[in-house]
C-alpha cells in the first residue's frame, strides 16, 4: 500500500473542504428550522404561498451538495482520486455561478423600498462581495491546485481501478463533466416540478405554458438534459449532439421571447400568477427585467461555447473508449 501523504496545500484543502461544508449543513439546518418552526410577526409582508416550497426545495439541494462535500474532503486528504475530480467539478461550478451572481448582484441597482428602511447599497454590495468573492476565490485556487503536475502525481500514487501495465481509460474533459454534472441536477426538476403548485409557467418562443402542460414541458426538458448528462460522462457520441441540440434549442426560445413585442405582457402575466400582495409594489421595470432575462442567457451561451470548443477532445476520447475491450 503506498505511504504517500497529501501536501501541505492538498490537506489544507481537504480541511476547508470538511470544514466549509459541515458550516453549510448547519446554516442550512437553521434556515429551515427558522421557516418552519419560528412563526413570523404579525406584522411581516405576506409573501406567496409557493415561495416556501422553493425555499424548501433549494436547502434541500444545498444540503445534499454540502454533505457530499464532507465526503469529499475526506477523500482528497486519503488521496482519492475521485476527490480530486469531484473538487475540480464543483469549483468549477462555484467559480461560474458564484462570478455570475457577483456580476449580477453588483452590476443591479438594487431595489427601493419607498415604505421602509433604506439600506445603504456600499455596505450591502461589500457583503455580498464578501459572501460570494471567498468561495469564488477558493475556486480558483482549488482549479489550479487540483490541475498541477505535482498534485495529480500525489493521487496518481494511491490504488485505483486501473491495474499494473494496462493503458488508463480515457475520460471526458473536465469541462464537459462540469457541464455534465450541472445538468443531473435536471433530475430534481423532473421529480419535484410535478409535486410543487408553482405559478411559474414554461415559457418557449414568447408563449407562456402553465399548468400541465408547462409541468410536462419541464419534466421532458430535465429527461433530455440528464440522458445528455448521463452520456457525456460515459463518453458516448451520440450524447453531444443531443446535449447541443437541446440546449442550443432553449437559447434560441429564449432570444425569440426577451425580444418579442409581447414580453411586457408575458411579464405582468406572470406577475399576476405569482400573487403579490396589492400594497407590495413590484421594484423592478421592465426594462431591469429584460436585462435580467438577457443576461441568463449567457449561462446557455458559455455552455455551447464550452461543448463546441472540446467537442474533438470528447470524439476522440469517445473513439479511444470504443476500442477498449468490454469489461
Amino acid at each position: 500500500m503506498s505511504t504517500t501523504k497529501p501536501s501541505v496545500a492538498v490537506l489544507i484543502s481537504g480541511i476547508l473542504a470538511i470544514l466549509g461544508s459541515a458550516f453549510a449543513i448547519l446554516g442550512i439546518a437553521f434556515t429551515l428550522v427558522t421557516l418552519y418552526l419560528i412563526p413570523l410577526p404579525a406584522t411581516a409582508p405576506v409573501t406567496p404561498s409557493f415561495v416556501k416550497s422553493i425555499a424548501t426545495l433549494s436547502m434541500l439541494i444545498f444540503l445534499g451538495i454540502a454533505v457530499f462535500g464532507v465526503f469529499t474532503g475526506v477523500g482528497v486528504i486519503r488521496l482519492k482520486n475521485w476527490a480530486r475530480i469531484s473538487i475540480l467539478i464543483f469549483s468549477g461550478l462555484t467559480v461560474f455561478l458564484g462570478g455570475a451572481i457577483l456580476f449580477f448582484l453588483v452590476a443591479t441597482p438594487l431595489p427601493v423600498n419607498p415604505t421602509g428602511p433604506q439600506l445603504n447599497p456600499g455596505a450591502l454590495k461589500a457583503i455580498v462581495l464578501l459572501v460570494y468573492g471567498i468561495p469564488v476565490l477558493i475556486g480558483i485556487w482549488w482549479l489550479v491546485l487540483f490541475n498541477l503536475r505535482g498534485s495529480k502525481a500525489q493521487f496518481a500514487a494511491t490504488p485505483s481501478e486501473t491495474s499494473p501495465g494496462i493503458s488508463s481509460v480515457p475520460s471526458c474533459p473536465l469541462p464537459v463533466q462540469i457541464i455534465a454534472v450541472f445538468y443531473l441536477f435536471s433530475l430534481l426538476s423532473v421529480i419535484v416540478i410535478p409535486l410543487l403548485h408553482l405559478p411559474i409557467p414554461a415559457v418557449i418562443f414568447g408563449h407562456a405554458l402553465y399548468g400541465l402542460a408547462g409541468k410536462a414541458l419541464f419534466v421532458l426538458t430535465g429527461l433530455v438534459f440528464v440522458i445528455g448528462a448521463i452520456g457525456l460522462l460515459k463518453l458516448k457520441k451520440w450524447s453531444y449532439p443531443l446535449v447541443l441540440g437541446i440546449q442550443g434549442f432553449w437559447l434560441f426560445s429564449g432570444v425569440v421571447t426577451i425580444f418579442s413585442p409581447t414580453y411586457p405582457r408575458l411579464m405582468q402575466e406572470m406577475l399576476s400568477q405569482m400573487h403579490f400582495p396589492e400594497d407590495t409594489p413590484f421594484p423592478y421595470s421592465m426594462r431591469q427585467l429584460r436585462f435580467f432575462s438577457s443576461f441568463g442567457l449567457l449561462f446557455a451561451v458559455l455552455v455551447i461555447g464550452i461543448l463546441v470548443y472540446y467537442r474533438r477532445r470528447f470524439m476522440e476520447a469517445a473513439s479511444a473508449r470504443e476500442l477498449l475491450p468490454p469489461v
